[in-house]
């Protein structure tokens, strides 16, 4: 069985997400100031002047302002639409997971009743697992619950898999189907969650944070072993 460290693989995409934002912002915040510069630098080189030298220091003045109003601005949330943000807290998980495909996860099925945590959505007890299957050609992972509860994972890498509790952290898009379908996907490090007549919820995940957890015994008591 193949064995990968998710936390690795989500820390270094978000990480690639963040620094590819930074570099974007640092370079259109200072362009203003490097157009603004040269130009500047030029005016003063053909007429040297007093007049033309407090000119130069206002248009140098106000291209840094610039910059700094267009890295503050590109700071904000851009993902458009009706749109809240939010923090959340999973819950505790186990120290000492196992990551495992999904096709060993589906294989090696074991269907227990525990809590059911999905990070925005769900957060009840009482959940029964009654089917996994892993759809290959599609790269789909279906987990099926009591109470009418579907979900429909695309590009999962692994799941993570412990005594008492499995969890799924990285993945495309991630879709429930219960009274409604509620879909995740991700922009940057962030979750965004869509669902209909409701505004898009983005949801800042730190590494290492699951996006759901099912757990179906003490986590703290296997934690203290």
């Amino acid at each position: 069985m193949k064995l990968l460290k998710v936390e690795k693989y989500v820390s270094l995409r978000k990480h690639c997400f963040k620094m590819f934002n930074i570099i974007i912002r640092i370079f259109l915040s200072l362009l203003p100031v490097i157009i603004i510069g040269f130009t500047s630098f030029l005016l003063y080189s053909y007429f040297q002047s007093t007049l033309i030298l407090i000119i130069v220091l206002l248009l140098m003045f106000f291209s840094v302002m610039g910059g700094v109003i267009i890295w503050g601005r590109l700071g904000k949330k851009t993902i458009g639409g009706n749109q809240s943000t939010e923090l959340f807290s999973a819950p505790e998980l186990e120290h000492a997971l196992i990551y495992v495909l999904p096709q060993d996860f589906v294989e090696k099925l074991e269907k227990f009743t525990g809590h059911l945590y999905v990070v925005g959505t769900l957060d009840e007890n009482n959940y029964l697992l009654v089917n996994a299957q892993y759809d290959k050609l599609r790269d789909i992972t279906s987990l099926t619950f009591n109470k009418g509860v579907k979900i429909e994972v695309t590009g999962l890498k692994t799941i993570g898999v412990g005594d008492v509790q499995f969890s799924i952290f990285g993945f495309d898009n991630l879709t429930i189907k219960k009274d409604e379908v509620i879909n995740y996907n991700w922009s940057s490090s962030d979750l965004v969650i869509n669902r209909k007549n409701e505004k898009r919820r983005i949801i800042p995940i730190k590494d290492g944070n699951p996006v759901l957890v099912f757990t179906w015994g003490d986590v703290a008591e296997i934690n203290n072993w």
